[in-house]
């Protein structure tokens, strides 16, 4: 979910058009080609990013079960990625093969 709202942000650096009225339209983030009634406020890329990762979600930290804010939730994952450092050459091949081969495609 993350991935699709940066590739949103982005897209509404670049100008994007939508011809529907979808979830993101009416915000005046994109050009519209249909007008959307409801959606008269309108947002500036730093006001959609802020309510889209720090606002709106709801982060917990794995370990306490506890809701915990975003630099808490990125803390984490930095010491996940850090804790992973420390694996075996021979598991980090066998999760890059994994992951790169036995992906449903």
């Amino acid at each position: 979910m993350l991935a699709d709202r940066l590739r949103r942000a982005d897209a509404r650096r670049r100008g994007a058009h939508l011809r529907a009225t979808v979830l993101r339209a009416g915000w005046g983030l994109t050009h519209d080609r249909l007008h959307s009634p409801r959606r008269t406020r309108r947002l500036s890329l730093d006001a959609l990013i802020a309510g889209a990762l720090l606002l709106y979600p709801t982060y917990v930290d794995p370990q306490s079960g506890d809701y915990c804010n975003a630099d808490t939730a990125i803390e984490l994952m930095r010491q996940q990625r850090n804790a992973r450092r420390g694996l075996s050459l021979r598991t980090r091949a066998y999760r890059l093969y994994r992951n790169l081969f036995s992906k449903r495609q």
